[in-house]
């Protein structure tokens, strides 16, 4: 009977229901996450005072540890962070794996798919957590960057003030990340597509592998047995060989015919596949220490778990020269797959702030002394609206 009846039913009416049931059940997920509390306002830690603020410069780096870096594309730092920083970073990790927020959870929707994998994942947690800002602001983290993509204040250099001045880059914090997991599946990629995405256009043929550096900070001891990050050995300087003199732009390499390109998604993902993976490099770290590696090298956490081994919490900064606050500018652009697969969306200032040579008063002032930044449920479902295929596939992977 009931079939007899569903026969008679117009089509349209048919197809319409089925539509709509369906894309109620695809939005269960976000319909849940806005009802969550928006931050964590248990945890309290005073922003820095005085503006412009200026990161902490007690982590010298010597020339081998920079030179490290830029023949091999990584360098692995040990007790980075001060202890009261690395403690408070542990307490605002487990924070983050039992009590989910609106801004963690909504940002599995707008950040990379890879992450629905996670138990736990949180772009730009700092936001939302005094302790996980007092890593971006209070740690030597931005010092470190700034050592590594540029030449100033490096140990044993011998050039007088004025020039290191010169050569002191200009960073942002361009996008800090909160990832736990307990089974993390083996995904072999490089952040460069991450990195091009917010690169200025300003920067020409300036910018390069090296402009963007990842810290991955664990918060406990990490090996390869227990999802811990690998690394394999020269991908930054192989991925420079294969795609030439593009790779010096993080922009567009349509006028350079004589290479592939590495902004071309296919071109990226044909190069990646091909790509030797036997040779790696698996770093043993702990909490305190920190992983460098450059927008060009090809990672991904192990795969393996070690029975009872717990979830694994990680949190990472990334730090780039010639950063655009505006990258869907450049959206017109960019190819119509490459617009499917990584959404631009503009950028507050203060969610991706001026660390290094020092802050910018207006973004200290206007935004980040009052307290958290929080997106309302209208700001993030603005968001999800201008990337409506991406927000699918998404919700999609979150059922």
């Amino acid at each position: 009977m009931p079939l007899a009846i569903l026969a008679g039913l117009p089509w349209s009416f048919l197809a319409i229901t089925t539509s709509s049931i369906f894309f109620g059940i695809l939005i269960t997920p976000i319909v849940h996450n806005l009802s969550l509390p928006p931050d964590y306002p248990h945890r309290k830690s005073e922003h820095p005072s005085i503006s412009p603020h200026i990161p902490p410069s007690t982590y010298h780096l010597s020339s081998d540890q920079i030179q490290s870096f830029r023949r091999d594309g990584m360098v692995i730092l040990r007790n980075v962070l001060p202890p009261d920083i690395a403690h408070n970073m542990d307490i605002a990790g487990h924070d983050l794996v039992r009590n989910a927020t609106r801004q963690c959870e909504m940002t599995r929707f707008t950040g990379p798919l890879l992450f629905h994998g996670y138990h736990r994942y949180c772009g730009r947690a700092q936001l939302v957590h005094d302790y996980l800002r007092d890593v971006v602001y209070k740690s030597p983290l931005a010092y470190v960057a700034a050592q590594l993509i540029g030449t100033a204040d490096a140990a044993g250099s011998d050039d007088d003030d004025e020039k290191e001045k010169e050569e002191q880059p200009i960073l942002r914090q361009i996008a800090d990340t909160f990832m736990a997991g307990e089974r993390i599946p083996k995904r072999w990629h490089s952040d460069y597509l991450s990195f091009a995405n917010f690169a200025s256009d300003d920067s020409s043929n300036a910018a390069h592998c090296q402009n963007g550096v990842v810290l991955w900070l664990p918060m406990q001891d990490t090996a390869e047995e227990s999802n811990g990050m690998i690394f394999i050995n020269g991908s930054s300087s192989h991925f420079e060989q294969h795609f030439g003199d593009s790779s010096t732009s993080m922009i567009t390499a349509a006028d350079n015919r004589s290479h592939d390109d590495p902004n071309d998604f296919f071109s990226y993902m044909k190069w990646l596949g091909a790509l030797p993976k036997n040779d790696y490099v698996a770093p043993r770290v702990a909490l305190g220490d920190a992983i460098a590696f450059d927008a060009c090298t090809v990672h991904s956490s192990s795969g393996l778990h070690r029975e009872g081994g717990g979830i694994r919490r990680a949190y990472q900064l990334r730090f780039l020269k010639d950063f655009d606050l505006n990258p869907q500018k450049k959206k017109k652009n960019r190819k119509w797959y490459r617009r499917l697969l990584f959404p631009s969306y503009a950028v507050l200032p203060v969610a991706s702030p001026q660390l290094w040579p020092q802050t910018l008063k207006a973004e200290d002032d206007v935004r980040r002394k009052v307290g958290h930044i929080i997106y309302t449920r209208i700001d993030w479902i603005k968001r999800l609206v201008r990337a409506p295929v991406y927000t699918l596939l998404s919700c999609m992977l979150a059922l």
